[in-house]
């Protein structure tokens, strides 16, 4: 099967089966599904709850399936994903390299594709590198930015966090697969510095100006925590933001996501294309994901502070959602 067709389909896939538990409306299923961090679990809530669903179990009044939304891992562990992220970029940059095995299983299983349809090695290079550059400073700040915190995630969420940096780092590169095969002998040349086109020259700088927004805004939601040890028994103060990244929307560092991956989708497009539509699909899934935990995160706040409290504010984009 082809690695692209898959890839997209993956990723479509996914954004629409997280579009459709949010549109069902379940409790027990959206709350285990949907539900993560600060909105979602304590460490000692969870506890509680998998005792009660233990004792409803009891009575037959649950089953396993039940019982599966109530295996949580720390939240603390997302700092895996970034892991994975990096480690995957540095495989996949030396399987490309050096022609390896993998790389060339996956290259050639692209169909009805030619040098001319494909991204040029110089993109490869620079979206890999740029996607190389987001995953070491997202796993950075995850662990010397983040406060420590008892909130927990599903393990589910854990499982596709993981499939999805996997997947992402084989999507940076596959449409340049054809233009990789047909080298010769890779050489370190291919890494050389050429004078940007428009579309890299447009891209780049909107991708440098969302990270570095992202990072503002996760370096100022870590400053509203309190410094305490993970096994703390007191409960986490929260605060509504009031950094200027914060004044129009609810998750600033969500909208710096999704334009970061829109700066990639962009910067990587085929030759004849607007957009590399592998990573148009990663971007969509992006968007679903975040735009529904945004929606909860602004239904937090205003069970939290008020609904006035985030009234004026948007969830994720400006002026539309």
């Amino acid at each position: 099967m082809d690695p692209i067709l898959t890839l997209r389909a993956s990723f479509v896939v996914s954004g629409l089966i997280i579009l459709v538990v949010r549109a069902l409306n379940i409790p027990s299923l959206s709350s285990g599904f949907l539900n993560y961090g600060s909105r979602g679990t304590s460490s000692s809530s969870a506890s509680d709850q998998s005792k009660d669903a233990s004792s409803r179990s009891k009575d037959g009044t649950s089953n396993a399936r039940d019982s599966l939304w109530f295996i949580q891992v720390p939240h603390s562990w997302f700092a895996s994903f970034y892991v994975t992220s990096t480690a995957l970029s540095s495989y996949w940059i030396f399987e490309i390299l050096t022609n390896g095995s993998v790389f060339k299983s996956l290259a050639l299983a692209v169909t009805d594709r030619s040098p001319h349809q494909s991204m040029s090695t110089h993109q490869v290079f620079l979206v890999w590198a740029l996607m190389s550059i987001q995953g070491a400073r997202r796993l950075y700040e995850s662990l010397y930015v983040s406060r420590p915190s008892n909130s927990s995630m599903w393990v589910g969420h854990w499982i596709m966090g993981i499939a999805y940096y996997a997947g992402v780092s084989i999507a940076v590169w596959i449409e340049g697969s054809p233009a990789l095969l047909d080298r010769k002998t890779p050489q370190l040349t291919d890494l050389r510095f050429t004078a940007p086109t428009f579309r890299t020259f447009v891209s780049l700088p909107f991708f440098l100006l969302a990270s570095g927004a992202q990072n503002d805004a996760h370096r100022y939601l870590a400053s509203l925590r309190p410094v305490s040890p993970p096994s703390s028994a007191a409960k986490p103060v929260y605060k509504i933001p009031e950094h200027p990244l914060f004044h129009t929307v609810v998750c600033p560092h969500y909208t710096a996501e999704c334009a970061i991956y829109l700066a990639l989708t962009v910067m990587a497009a085929p030759k004849g294309n607007w957009i590399n539509w592998t990573l148009a699909s990663v971007l969509f899934f992006v968007v679903v994901n975040l735009g529904i935990t945004a929606d909860g995160t602004k239904r937090w706040y205003e069970s939290k502070f008020g609904e006035a409290s985030v009234r004026e504010k948007w969830r994720l984009i400006p002026y539309v959602f």
